[in-house]
């Protein structure tokens, strides 16, 4: 699985200030997250196939913000089983991908 942000990335947004044991449950949260926004917006999923569009580094911004907001509604609600990730902010936000055809 190709992550969209890293563990630092998601510790910033979710207020998390050191690592501990809740990084195991941010990393399952940024897997899942990530998942939901590529399939969203119909990009390849594998790291294999998704690297070839993007490297690590060079994610765009927007992407990466959809993401983080997808993780904090999944961090919310992990135990409730309630979340409901595509705000209007990220679909705007990942609109401009959505209609992209990936080989």
């Amino acid at each position: 699985m190709f992550n969209l942000v890293n563990i630092e990335q998601a510790r910033e947004h979710l207020k998390v200030d050191e690592a501990n044991a809740t990084d195991a449950v941010i990393q399952e949260i940024i897997g899942r997250a990530s998942s939901a926004v590529l399939t969203y917006i119909r990009a390849p999923r594998s790291a294999a196939n998704a690297q070839d569009v993007w490297k690590e580094d060079s994610v765009p911004s927007d992407i990466q913000q959809a993401t983080l907001y997808v993780i904090g509604d999944f961090y919310a609600n992990c135990e409730s089983g309630n979340a409901a990730p595509f705000s209007d902010a990220v679909t705007d936000l990942l609109s401009t991908y959505k209609p992209l055809v990936w080989a």
